[in-house]
């Protein structure tokens, strides 16, 4: 039987294309080709459409290859890069939080895959130890990044100041990066002066505006909401550190897809306080918070359509008010999109889909010293704790995830988006082990969101052409 060629049919409104996934382009057709290549019918031949097809296969489009196994490149140096290429560790410096927001991973409810908040903290000898374990394996590296995470990392703000005196001293002479994620409570004048001298830069959470901040985030000892604390002591590090403030402070926004995004996005627009700071936005992820199963609202979906068309048309120069987070955000995407359609060759014969990180890119160091790809993992899932500052890496363990792929190795093998899937290993925990059928189960958002990549950076180019 002959093989289809490994393509994707795309049509828009004003226009037909097919995705070649070898060569990693998306090809502008006439809807007559466009209907044989749907059809494959050969019925519907013609000089016309043979001459187009043979003009396509001489410039290397249209080939029906399939790669013949499914591993990361990464596989047979990934021993070799984790002693020598280490670069970023986060320390996971206490479990214990002074907020106890509705939607946090980590909150005390019914259905968590997670642990949950504890007085579990880093004592100093695990602090020094991972300091050590990153020195030991990053010999390779130029630069190395340490981030502090919690918990509220700044109730261990002593073992904080110490960590970064002996890693200052530790890597003496090579590039430093210090990294923190805060809730922005325990931001205080002295804490802003040592982030200064030693040029740490941190993230805030803020979801917006008072009674939006308000809903999830708040005191874990008062039940109050915390918003005003948290902006009190912004606006004191701004008056003090007005070029600190600006350069090395970033706020990230959890969205409750249940509600409308307007007043988010006009806070943050026309705000003082986060002009010239940046804005990252993250949404609620169901199945690790305390909700009912968490709906997206039609006022949610209006809204950020709304604002998604505002930024294409200001793309464009086309006066309108336009929220400053989704024109960013769109920026982004178009990048991110762009950077993904780099012309290629043919695919490998042996060949990864674009999802798992490789592990040792970042790694996070619980309080106990135990060791998981990153912070977003479930701690309590036995498939991702991947090593001890003792013991050193599970090498096996490491390679499952990073070829999370070889779950669906024949499926990954036939499908047009292998290129750019975006499936995390994580996605695949089903309670300690990796699941084939889990990791299956999101294949169509996966391939319904590259279409949606694909649109718009067709949408784009047509915009372009006739603007």
């Amino acid at each position: 039987m002959k093989e289809l060629p490994h393509i994707r049919l795309i049509k828009t409104p004003l226009s037909y294309y097919f995705y070649d996934v070898n060569k990693n382009q998306l090809i502008e057709v006439t809807e007559e080709l466009h209907d044989f290549l749907s059809s494959n019918d050969e019925r519907k031949m013609n000089p016309k459409i043979e001459a187009a097809i043979s003009k396509l296969k001489s410039d290397g489009y249209l080939s029906s290859q399939r790669p013949l196994s499914i591993c990361h490149p990464v596989s047979v140096s990934l021993a070799h890069l984790l002693s020598h290429k280490l670069k970023h560790i986060t320390l996971q410096l206490t479990q214990q939080c002074n907020f106890l927001c509705s939607y946090c991973t980590y909150a005390p409810h019914d259905f968590t895959t997670q642990r949950t908040h504890s007085a579990k903290r880093m004592s100093k000898e695990t602090a020094y130890k991972a300091l050590e374990f990153l020195f030991d394996r990053s010999e390779d590296s130029d630069m190395v990044i340490i981030t502090f995470y919690g918990g509220e990392p700044l109730l261990e703000f002593e073992l904080l100041m110490e960590v970064v005196a002996n890693a200052k001293e530790m890597f003496e002479g090579r590039e430093l990066y210090f990294s923190m994620t805060t809730n922005g409570s325990l931001l205080t004048l002295d804490v802003a002066e040592f982030f200064v001298n030693n040029n740490i830069s941190i993230m805030v959470s803020l979801d917006g505006m008072p009674k939006t901040h308000d809903r999830a985030r708040r005191f874990a000892s008062s039940g109050l909401g915390t918003y005003e604390s948290i902006m009190e002591n912004l606006r004191i590090i701004k008056d003090a550190y007005p070029d600190y403030y600006s350069s090395r402070i970033t706020f990230n926004i959890v969205v409750d897809q249940r509600f409308s995004t307007d007043k988010m996005h006009s806070y943050f627009s026309g705000n003082e306080m986060f002009e010239g700071n940046g804005v990252s936005v993250t949404m609620i992820n169901d199945g690790e918070t305390g909700y009912e199963v968490h709906s997206i609202s039609d006022e949610y979906l209006i809204s950020e359509k709304k604002h998604r068309f505002y930024a294409l048309l200001n793309k464009y120069n086309r006066p309108n008010i336009v929220s400053r987070i989704s024109k960013e955000a769109l920026q982004s995407e178009i990048v991110r999109i762009e950077g993904s359609l780099i012309a290629s060759d043919m695919l490998a014969q042996e060949t990864p889909h674009s999802g798992p990180c490789v592990p040792g890119t970042k790694l996070l160091v619980d309080v106990d010293g135990s060791i998981f790809p990153c912070e977003r993992v479930s701690e309590t899932s036995q498939a991702f704790m991947i090593g001890t500052l003792d013991g050193g890496f599970d090498i096996k363990k490491c390679n499952d995830l990073l070829n999370i792929c070889r779950l669906t190795e024949e499926e990954c093998k036939d499908c047009w988006a292998i290129r750019n899937c975006k499936i995390c290993a994580k996605l695949c925990d089903n309670n300690g082990y990796l699941c084939s059928e889990l990791k299956k189960s999101k294949c169509g958002g996966v391939r319904f969101g590259v279409e949606s990549d694909f649109r718009l950076h067709l949408s784009l180019r047509e915009l372009k052409s006739r603007i």
